[in-house]
């Protein structure tokens, strides 16, 4: 039985709520679909193996949760996730500052392209993915087109590209990096406990 989080919803007494319940049973419904299951871990492989080319190694994992968007008054899922802390890197020069924004941008478009190119899914499921790169961009770009939802769509489209051409190379190792990294992450990102726990308050179902 894969652990759900629903620790938030329980701490804000609704777990009979109609849009809890309505979320849980369709994120349980994905989470019996194997494909699911290999598309996340894919995703999630692919933005690891990018982090670990700027250096980042250490990663947190993130369960399947279901949690209350009091802005929307909706209840709300996320599928299993994986996160770092990702320092402010600087660079000294203009062509160190280039070679940092492709990585980086690579990094945020890398699960998208790896989905499309390696699963049976037609949706890339990234659009929380290209707002944060967004966000990060605005750090990272050069100052007059760091706001600029043109320059941002083109390293967007750009980094896309370039994961997906290095994914069909062969050579490059990527692809199969990616697909072992998967199998790697995906007990630690889908935890599996007895049937029993979710039954009587184990503290593993609510972590």
């Amino acid at each position: 039985m894969i652990v759900i989080d629903f620790s938030q919803i329980s701490a804000l007494g609704m777990m009979e709520d109609p849009r809890f319940l309505w979320c849980f049973g369709d994120l349980a419904r994905r989470l019996s679909d194997d494909s699911e299951i290999e598309a996340t871990c894919i995703h999630e492989a692919a933005h690891v193996i990018y982090l670990e080319e700027l250096g980042i190694t250490t990663f947190q994992y993130h369960n399947p949760r279901v949690i209350y968007d009091a802005h929307e008054r909706q209840c709300a899922i996320e599928m299993a996730a994986i996160s770092a802390d990702i320092p402010l890197i600087t660079a000294t020069t203009p062509m160190e500052k280039s070679a940092l924004l492709i990585l980086v941008s690579k990094y945020f478009a890398a699960g998208g392209a790896a989905l499309l190119k390696l699963t049976a899914k037609k949706d890339p499921g990234d659009t929380k993915d290209f707002q944060d790169f967004q966000e990060r961009l605005k750090i990272l770009g050069p100052k007059k087109f760091n706001e600029s939802p043109a320059f941002a769509l083109h390293m967007w489209e750009k980094a896309k590209d370039t994961v997906t051409k290095e994914i069909e190379d062969e050579a490059c190792g990527i692809k199969m990096r990616i697909q072992n990294k998967a199998k790697e992450i995906k007990p630690s990102l889908f935890r599996d406990v007895p049937r029993i726990a979710l039954l009587s308050d184990d503290p593993r179902a609510f972590s």
